[in-house]
């Protein structure tokens, strides 16, 4: 498809299949609804953690992953395995600087 005013060639759009696309799983049969969460779980899961995450750097680096990695449809931008390899280190930050935070609570109140 061509631009009437540059000419620049564009993609067509397509319909959106993202996460904010309302679908009523009611009525889908086993095979689709498989096919829904799977296609919606990373996205699905990034959104509970930026909801749960109280920690600012790690927070942020959540908020660049959901940029570098989805449309705002909430279709995936790179490959699934790239995301959970991306998200996964960070949930292991985050273990890391709870971890850290519980010890310095533990040594505070232990020289109390």
């Amino acid at each position: 498809m061509k631009c009437p005013t540059c000419g620049h060639v564009t993609r067509p759009r397509t319909q959106s299949t993202g996460a904010d696309a309302p679908v009523d799983l009611a009525t889908l049969s086993d095979a689709a609804l498989y096919a829904h969460y799977k296609r919606t779980a990373p996205f699905e899961d990034l959104a509970f953690w930026l909801r749960t995450i109280t920690v600012p750097a790690i927070r942020a680096a959540l908020v660049d992953l959901r940029v570098a990695a989805f449309t705002p449809d909430g279709d995936l931008l790179i490959p699934r395995a790239e995301f959970y390899r991306r998200f996964t280190r960070l949930q292991a930050a985050w273990r890391g600087a709870i971890t850290a935070r519980e010890q310095a609570e533990r040594l505070d109140k232990a020289a109390a």
